[in-house]
C-alpha cells in the first residue's frame, strides 16, 4: 500500500559542508539556502537575478556565502560558476539543482518557446548543474539533490480530485459556500474514494480538512479525520512544492468540526511544536487561531484566558506577515 513515510529521509549534519544552490535568489532556493546557513553551511549561490540574490546575499552575510550570475542552460557559464566556488571554499559538498519554472497549456495550446525554455531550464539545466560540479562532490563523497515537482508523478486537470477541491476552496473562502459544497459533495462521495493515493493525496484531504471545517461539514470531516489520523506525524506537500502544514493541524479541524474539542486541542498543540521548530511563522498562526477558537469552545477553566492570549500572539504574526484574511477573522472573533 502506497505510503508518505517512503518519501521521508533523515538529514545528516551539514555543519562546514559546502552546498550549491541553482535558482538560489527566491522562492524554495532561498529557503534552504537560509536553512543551511542556520546549520553551519557554507554557500554558493546561483541565479539569474542578480537583484534579488545581491540582497541574500547581504542577509546572511557574505564571509561564508559566494554569488554567481549564471543560466543554467549555459553550461560553460555553470562550469566558471562551479570552479570559483570550488577554488573559494576548497571543494563542493552538497549541489541542490533548484532552478526550474514552469509554463501551463496542452500541445496545441502552449507557446512552443515557452515549451522549449521548460525544457531546456528544467532538464538540460539539471544535467549542466550535475555535470559541472560532479567531479568536486565525487572528490568529497558529497550528496546531489535534483529538485522537482512532484506534478512530475502526478498529473493535475481539471477533472482531477485535488483540482476540484482547490476550486471547493476558492469558493469558500469568496463566500460562495452552496458552490463550495457542491464540488466538495462530488468527490466526497464513497469516502473519498475518487481521490487516488499517489502524491497528491496527501494535498487533497488536506484540503479536504480545511474545506469540512469551513462549511461546518461535520459527516465528511469524520471521514477525513480518520483516513488522516495514520499519518498524523507527517507533513503535507502540495504538488508544486507548497507547503501545507502538520497532518496534526488537518486533524485539528476535523476534530472541531465533530465537536471533539479536547481532542482537537491535542492535535493542535502537536502541530504548533512542529511549526515552531521548522520555523513555518504563517502555520503557527494558522494553528493558533484555530486553538484558539477550540478553547473558547470547550470552555474549561482556564479556556477563556488562554484563548486571549494564543488569539492575541496569532494576530501580531498576522499583522507581521500581512495576513490580512487572518486578521480579519482574528478580529471578528
Amino acid at each position: 500500500m502506497w505510503s508518505p513515510r517512503r518519501y521521508f529521509s533523515p538529514m545528516g549534519s551539514v555543519n562546514g559542508k559546502v552546498a550549491l544552490i541553482t535558482g538560489g535568489a527566491r522562492g524554495i532556493g532561498a529557503g534552504v539556502a537560509r536553512r543551511l546557513h542556520g546549520k553551519g553551511a557554507k554557500l554558493v549561490l546561483i541565479d539569474v537575478d542578480e537583484a534579488p540574490l545581491k540582497e541574500l546575499a547581504a542577509e546572511l552575510g557574505e564571509d561564508n556565502v559566494m554569488t554567481a550570475i549564471a543560466d543554467v542552460r549555459d553550461l560553460s557559464a555553470m562550469q566558471h560558476a562551479v570552479d570559483n566556488a570550488a577554488e573559494r571554499f576548497s571543494g563542493i559538498d552538497i549541489v541542490v539543482a533548484n532552478a526550474g519554472i514552469v509554463s501551463y497549456g496542452s500541445v496545441l495550446q502552449v507557446d512552443p518557446e515557452a515549451f522549449k525554455r521548460v525544457i531546456d531550464v528544467n532538464v538540460v539545466g539539471v544535467f549542466n548543474t550535475v555535470r559541472a560540479a560532479l567531479p568536486a562532490v565525487i572528490d568529497r563523497r558529497g550528496y546531489v539533490l535534483v529538485v522537482s515537482s512532484l506534478a512530475a508523478y502526478a498529473a493535475v486537470s481539471r477533472e482531477a480530485p485535488t483540482w476540484r477541491l482547490a476550486l471547493a476552496w476558492a469558493l469558500a473562502e469568496t463566500d460562495r459556500r452552496d458552490a463550495a459544497r457542491t464540488e466538495l459533495e462530488l468527490i466526497a462521495d464513497n469516502q473519498f474514494s475518487c481521490v487516488v493515493r499517489d502524491v497528491s493525496w496527501p494535498s487533497a484531504m488536506s484540503l479536504a480538512a480545511r474545506l469540512c471545517y469551513t462549511l461546518g461539514d461535520a459527516g465528511n470531516a469524520d471521514v477525513v479525520h480518520s483516513l488522516l489520523s495514520p499519518f498524523a506525524a507527517l507533513h503535507v506537500i502540495s504538488a508544486h512544492a507548497a507547503y501545507s502544514g502538520p497532518v496534526e493541524h488537518h486533524l485539528g479541524l476535523t476534530a472541531m468540526v465533530v465537536g471533539h474539542l479536547t481532542d482537537a486541542i491535542e492535535h493542535f498543540e502537536k502541530a504548533l511544536a512542529v511549526e515552531e521548530s521548522i520555523g513555518a511563522k504563517a502555520w503557527t498562526a494558522h494553528t493558533g487561531a484555530a486553538m484558539s477558537a477550540a478553547l473558547a469552545g470547550r470552555g474549561r477553566a482556564g479556556d477563556a484566558s488562554a484563548a486571549r492570549a494564543l488569539r492575541g500572539a496569532c494576530l501580531a504574526t498576522a499583522k507581521q506577515l500581512g495576513m490580512t484574511r487572518l486578521q480579519e477573522q482574528l478580529m471578528d472573533g
